[in-house]
């Protein structure tokens, strides 16, 4: 996998389609899982340090670059039909 820039959105994403709960994506990245929950819901910010313990986790999971790409099309397309309806989120 490719050096992304992983980001908040993408963390949930994985985890779902991996079909992992918080739990276990604490194991994978070493983050408590009510450190992830407030980190999907935007209560905390992803830092550099989440960010590479997310990529470090992501290389376990063995996402390849196709994943990558189509979850984060999947966002943009998400986030632009919102916008489109202005419902912002």
């Amino acid at each position: 996998m490719q050096d992304y820039h992983l980001d908040y959105r993408l963390l949930k994403q994985v985890r779902l389609l991996r079909s992992l709960t918080l739990k276990d994506m604490e194991k994978y990245m070493g983050v408590d899982y009510s450190v992830l929950s407030r980190i999907e819901n935007e209560q905390l910010p992803f830092t550099e340090i989440y960010s590479n313990r997310f990529l470090l986790a992501c290389q376990k999971l063995l996402l390849n670059d196709s994943e990558v790409t189509a979850i984060r099309k999947t966002i943009e397309l998400r986030e632009e039909y919102q916008t489109q309806r202005g419902n912002g989120k």
